[in-house]
């Protein structure tokens, strides 16, 4: 699945990441829902602000707009075969 960077670290703080971004940004809910969901990308002035919030995280320009490949989950203990096959 391609994801942008934005949409993972919005993703990981849960759904009330919403509410608190529209509040931080201005911008109303279903902007920022949009965001969340891929269907739109934050326009520049909020994209900086977004950077700034998600500093922490190491987010950029290109985290924002360029979806990158879901790196593959790592196997859980129980879900290998005895024996490690």
């Amino acid at each position: 699945m391609m994801r942008t960077n934005l949409q993972r670290l919005m993703a990981a703080r849960g759904r009330g990441v919403v509410k608190e971004l529209s509040e931080q940004l201005g911008r109303h809910r279903s902007v920022v829902s949009r965001w969340r969901r891929g269907q739109s990308f934050p326009e520049r002035l909020d994209a900086e602000r977004l950077i700034v919030i998600f500093a922490a995280d190491g987010l950029d320009f290109n985290g924002i707009y360029q979806p990158t490949e879901e790196p593959e989950p790592l196997p859980v203990a129980g879900d290998l075969a005895p024996g490690g096959e």
